[in-house]
């Protein structure tokens, strides 16, 4: 027999191997689909989220891509649909090898899973000529532009190998940036195939990863983002959490500042002082705020606090101020010392209420929204979106550290430096001078709609 046949053979024998279940009707919604997965199958029952082939024995003899969204357990006897008591048994006869009719014994035996799956699309592979070697090959896709659900009593399987390379791929055919960022795994398996991520996906895009809690979000992020590090890519980080720029103790995980190949470019700005000082004496660390160096709106934008509106009408009018007032400068000052002179405290405020006209009412929220924001301040730090700017123009990673900061104010000092950088690059459009960076926000549920 020639090899052509052996291979379809060896393919046929395979997916009788990854057959798992029979599909037995629709769902409740238009891309659901219901199968059956027999008692006798139980070891190979997948499990919520796994990936499965609908493969239709007659008429278009599709592959379709589905996914399990929900199971349950199902009694044979139980089920009163005829049509699918017989679909059911003509699948278990199959499974068993049983050549005749099930006694009701048997029958009363035959516990099955229910299934419901997410249909995704269409597996298409086609044959292409390469354009270099001239030499035909194989390429696999998947059509989200599928028109009908599959047959009932089509079978359901496991994907093969080939088509597991075709989901870890998907639409990447073209792609010039890969990055290999690991092996599939499913459960405790490991298959070696590569799980393939394109870079341009972060290109003029927002790119999310979704998952329930503790299925690996942030883990993926973090590796995502360390190989994106390698490629020379300006890159920055706002971490909501704390958890990109140093060794985490307590889970003894690294940080991006352990990484040799990625340390020497990296640049953290932070507030913090828990980590060890002398681990990462070779890396670019700054703090983050210095006032004396930021406009007016730039430092009311990072008050947390709007109050009412009167108490708003005393923030606007810091924000429409030419430049920062000097007795806050020297408040900011004062507060770098901790032990200062409280009578000189107190004159410095009056200062600042007599310079923005503040009413009684609209002194305390300028005072909750300052008090936070002052011990802060650092003589030494840079202004931070030039500097980040500067940064990411040569290709470095940033990390801009927000967990010591309220929420509000963390996405407001995201928000000014992002907004720094869409500023230069209209400013600078014509010439082609622009900064081109990846920003990732961790925790990104809290600002996607700020």
């Amino acid at each position: 027999m020639s090899k052509e046949g052996d291979t379809v053979i060896n393919e046929g024998k395979e997916k009788d191997q990854l057959k798992v279940g029979v599909v037995i009707g629709r769902g409740k919604e238009k891309d659901q689909l219901e199968i059956v997965v027999a008692f006798q199958e139980r070891e190979k029952s997948p499990k919520l989220g796994e990936f499965l082939v609908i493969e239709e024995t007659e008429f278009m003899r599709r592959k379709l891509l589905a996914r399990v969204e929900e199971f349950s357990y199902g009694d044979f006897q139980a089920t009163k649909d005829e049509r699918i008591r017989a679909l059911v048994e003509k699948y278990v006869r199959e499974v068993t090898g049983v050549g005749r009719e099930l006694s009701e014994e048997e029958k009363k035996a035959l516990f099955f899973r229910h299934y419901i799956l997410k249909v995704l699309g269409e597996i298409e592979i086609r044959k292409e000529v390469d354009s270099q070697s001239n030499e035909q090959k194989e390429i696999g896709r998947i059509k989200t532009d599928y028109r009908l659900l599959p047959e009932l009593t089509s079978i359901c399987r496991y994907p093969t190998d080939q088509e597991y390379e075709i989901i870890t791929s998907a639409g990447l055919e073209k792609a010039a940036h890969l990055l290999p960022i690991g092996d599939l795994s499913l459960g405790e398996e490991i298959k070696k195939i590569k799980v393939i991520f394109d870079l341009d996906k972060f290109r003029d895009k927002r790119t999310a990863i979704f998952a329930r809690t503790g299925y690996g979000k942030s883990n993926l992020c973090k590796l995502v983002t360390s190989m994106a590090s390698l490629t020379g890519e300006g890159l920055l980080i706002f971490d909501m959490e704390g958890e990109y720029a140093f060794r985490d103790p307590e889970k003894d995980t690294p940080g991006l500042a352990d990484i040799p190949q990625i340390k020497g470019n990296l640049v953290i700005y932070t507030n913090r002082r828990d980590y060890d000082m002398s681990r990462y004496e070779d890396i670019w660390i700054r703090s983050p705020i210095n006032l004396e160096l930021l406009r007016p709106r730039q430092i009311a934008s990072l008050f947390p606090e709007a109050g009412g509106r009167e108490e708003a009408a005393a923030i606007r009018n810091f924000r429409d101020l030419a430049e920062t007032p000097q007795c806050l400068i020297e408040l900011a000052r004062l507060y770098e010392n901790p032990r200062f002179d409280r009578d000189r405290e107190r004159r410095l405020w009056d200062d600042l209420f007599r310079t923005l006209n503040a009413t009684d009412a609209q002194k305390p929220v300028l005072r909750r929204n300052l008090r936070w924001l002052l011990p802060l301040h650092n003589s030494n730090a840079p202004n931070i979106v030039t500097d980040v700017m500067w940064h990411l123009a040569r290709g470095r990673t940033v990390i801009v550290d927000l967990s010591i900061l309220p929420l509000e104010v963390g996405i407001s000092l995201s928000n000014t430096i992002l907004e720094g950088i869409f500023m230069y690059n209209v400013r600078n459009i014509t010439q082609g001078r622009l900064i081109k960076c990846i920003a990732v926000f961790e925790e990104a549920q809290n600002v996607l709609n700020k």
